[in-house]
């Protein structure tokens, strides 16, 4: 079945999460109906406490939600449920900007300031240290309850103290409005590639990458990284219409339907031409996982980046006569290879532990031959450092080699590690710090485990046709 043929009805198309697959629905014990009935009657008229109606209906449904052990069935207020309707559709009200922390992960600064927000208005910059938000000191532990601090009713002020640079501290006062951040983010990395971020699976996701892609392409991008980091779903229609205009067949989806299982395929009219990688981890979920499987289980993809998150149920919302919503799920879905990513996740074709590194690995698989630069300096307390010993400088194994792009494997039964890099194959055994290339042993202590990490000679990139320029405390690595 194509998946249009399901989904693109009136009614499928406006559902928030998943439309629900059609079966046979339970009998209802009218007897159990009526006993809850008059269970709440009788605490509404009889209890000396005379409970709040709407407090006693809520700890009943929540109560039956418990008995269900199922985190994604939930149970919204009217003013809650906006609140989720506005978060996957990036809606608030707010100043516009994006914060981070600081390198030395002591402060937290503007990474992003969103254009025509009040935060540009109000002067904020890239780069700038939030101290204080109204009364509150910037916790640097609280980034999340900062941002809601920074959130709230449009037409309503902020304070916000701020430092840029060696300047005195500044107080800038913003007046919130309701903002619509943008659902992705595209950049030209240049070499022919293009780099499109998905936030979250809305409304304008899929009108939005489809211009993304226009853009790159029309600039002379013919490869693509596809990033999902941090994407926990939404609206699932927009990604099965991002995976459709990837692929011109196969199945995208499989669900229960009558009792049946149903494979739900592309349409042939998609694009199989422009090689993608995609970047995932572990917060890409739900229908994240729905378009980053379709397109790796169709080997029209590689993935790239840690284990995803796991979440193969399907929800939809439906409206109460109180005004509130019951998010229920309603079936688990499956891969074209007939398997639920449901509490196990997607496994990367790359496998990365550095999160910085994930667009460096992807880089090389689709570009092999795109020069990399690596700059590793001893004063960033943050990061793994170079180390002098013995007359040699050595540099951390993982951290460097992910950071070229190469995922490293531990092979715990040989106590190697082992990774490709510039074409050639590595075996560093952490035995006794020899290492092979193409094997071939390198002469002297190549590699040598310090403070419980393994760390490598200067000698092995180099003798990898890889340039070392070390001016301590900085390392710089060129690939080409």
């Amino acid at each position: 079945m194509n998946w249009k043929t399901k989904w693109m009805t009136p009614l499928m198309a406006g559902l928030l999460l998943l439309a629900p697959a059609s079966g046979a629905s339970a009998a209802v014990d009218t007897k159990n109906l009526d006993t809850l009935t008059k269970v709440y009657t009788l605490l509404v008229n009889d209890h000396f406490t005379h409970p709040d109606q709407e407090k006693l209906l809520q700890a009943a449904i929540q109560g039956m939600l418990n008995e269900l052990n199922d985190p994604f069935s939930n149970y919204f207020t009217p003013e809650e449920y906006q609140q989720f309707v506005n978060a996957i559709e990036q809606a608030y009200a707010g100043v516009g900007l994006l914060l981070e922390h600081s390198e030395d992960g002591q402060a937290l600064v503007v990474k992003d300031v969103y254009p025509g927000t009040p935060a540009e208005q109000g002067g904020l910059q890239a780069g700038d240290r939030i101290i204080q938000v109204d009364d509150t000191p910037a916790d640097p532990s609280a980034l999340d309850k900062l941002a809601d601090l920074l959130r709230g009713k449009a037409d309503t002020t902020v304070t916000l103290t701020m430092l840029r640079g060696s300047d005195a501290p500044k107080t800038v006062t913003l007046t919130r409005k309701a903002i619509e951040l943008p659902m992705v983010a595209e950049k030209d990395l240049g070499d022919g590639v293009g780099y499109i971020r998905i936030y979250s699976f809305g409304d304008r996701t899929t009108q939005e990458y489809s211009k993304a892609l226009a853009d790159l392409q029309s600039k002379g991008a013919k490869k693509l990284v596809l990033d999902l980091r941090g994407n926990g779903g939404g609206l699932v229609k927009s990604a099965l219409e991002i995976a459709d205009s990837l692929l011109t067949k196969g199945v995208i989806l499989q669900i229960h339907q009558d009792g049946d299982v149903v494979s739900l395929e592309a349409d042939a009219a998609g694009d199989d031409q422009i090689p993608v990688d995609v970047l995932i981890d572990r917060n890409s979920a739900s229908a994240s996982e729905m378009l980053a499987g379709a397109l790796q289980k169709n080997n029209r993809a590689k993935l790239v980046g840690e284990t995803s998150y796991g979440k193969g149920t399907m929800q939809e919302p439906i409206e109460l006569p109180n005004g509130g919503y019951l998010k229920v799920s309603v079936d688990q879905w499956m891969l074209a290879d007939g398997k639920s990513p449901d509490h196990v996740g997607l496994t990367p074709d790359v496998r990365m532990t550095r999160p910085e590194s994930f667009l460096n690995a992807a880089l090389a698989d689709l570009e092999p031959s795109r020069a990399q630069t690596v700059t590793l300096n001893a004063d960033d307390k943050t990061l793994p450092a170079p180390i002098e010993a013995d007359g040699h400088l050595y540099l951390p194994l993982r951290y460097t080699v992910e950071m070229l792009g190469a995922p490293v494997a531990w092979v715990p039964e040989r106590d190697e590690a082992q990774f490709t890099l510039q074409g050639h194959r590595v075996v560093v055994s952490l035995a006794d710090g020899a290492v092979t290339i193409d094997g071939s042993r390198l002469s002297g202590n190549a590699a040598r485990v310090i403070g419980g990490s393994t760390y490598l000679s200067v000698d092995v990139l180099k003798a990898l046709q890889i340039r070392v320029e070390a001016t301590l405390p900085t390392v710089s690595l060129h690939t080409r």
